[in-house]
Order: structure tokens, then sequence, then C-alpha cells
């Protein structure tokens, strides 16, 4: 097997004796190829697409909540609107006038139970965990608190506490110390 520089030698002959120029030797005498100068490449663009992209999403995420009202406002019907305060109004009336007949029950209720348990309340005390005592009337649910702010009706209420707090609930704490149950459920 010949070498592969003897081959390449023996195809350079062949060429020479035919008059071709030899491969190997035209890349050799060719001159080398002028140096062409690239130009420097051009500055940035000054129009940079992902910084507008930024930009504008950032401009129409802050002008959601103005075209939301705008939206809001456009929807909304002023004569329904007009209606719907007047409605408002008449609930919340509603329900002050049936607080204050709540209230106006529970003053009427006496609190107290009657024979054979004669001058004990009717009213379920319990120590809350802020400490205080609170209770609720069991024949009316009447509310019972030291705490005037969580009282429905403050200024006709306030009295009530201090007093039924004194009065026993059960007839070990009363001074009717011969009461006997005649019948029934005593309450």
């Amino acid at each position: 097997m010949k070498s592969a520089k003897k081959l390449m030698e023996e195809i350079a002959e062949e060429e020479r004796l035919a008059g071709k120029p030899s491969q190997t030797t035209a890349a050799v005498e060719e001159p080398p190829a002028p140096v062409v100068v690239q130009p420097p490449p051009p500055p940035p663009a000054l129009f940079d697409a992902k910084m507008f992209a930024d930009a504008v999403g950032m401009a129409v995420a802050g002008s959601i909540p103005s075209i939301v009202k705008a939206i809001q406002e456009s929807a909304k019907d002023p004569e329904k609107e007009k209606i719907k305060a007047m409605r408002r109004e008449d609930m919340r009336r509603q329900q002050r006038e049936n607080r204050q007949s709540e209230v106006d029950k529970w003053l009427a209720c006496d609190h107290m139970r009657t024979h054979p348990y004669s001058g004990t309340a009717r009213i379920g005390w319990a120590q809350q965990s802020d400490g205080h005592w609170r209770g609720t009337c069991m024949g009316c649910g009447c509310p019972f608190t030291p705490i005037e702010s969580e009282l429905p009706d403050p200024v006709r209420m306030r009295h009530l506490y201090a007093r039924y707090r004194a009065v026993p609930t059960t007839i070990a704490r009363n001074d009717f110390l011969n009461g006997m149950v005649v019948a029934g459920n005593p309450a």
C-alpha cells in the first residue's frame, strides 16, 4: 500500500505531464486573498423592544384601576342608586325599630322566677374569659353586662346590671329557705 504522500506526488506528476496545473501547487501558488477590513459594528439601537414592552405593560397595569372605576361608573344608573340608598335607609330604620321594641320587651320583663322560687332571678350568669360576669334572662333573652358599650340601648339599660347582679339565682342563696315545688317545672 502506498502512502498518501506518494500518491499525491504521482498525481501531481501526471497532471504536470498532461499540462494541467496541479491542485496542490495551485493552492500554494495563488496569492493570499486580500484582507478585507470589516467596518466596526453599528452602535446599539436606541430603541429597545424589551424595555418598550415593559414600559407599556406598566402603563397599562397602572391604568387598570381607573379603567375599572370608569366602567363601574358608566354602568351605574342614578335612579337605581337612589332606590338602593332608600332601601338601605329603610332597612336601618326597621332594624332600629326592632331593637327598640326588643329593649321595651326586656324592660317590661321582671327577670324573676315565680312561686315557689320567689325572690330568685331567671338570669343565667357566667364569668367570661375577660373576667367580667355577663348574663342572659332565661325568660326574655335580655343581655346583662357591666360594659355599657355592649348594651343595645345603654341609656335605658345601664341600671339593670347592678340591680340584678345582686339578686340570687337559686333558692340556696335566697332568704326564702322554706320554698317548695308544688307541681311541674318551677321555671
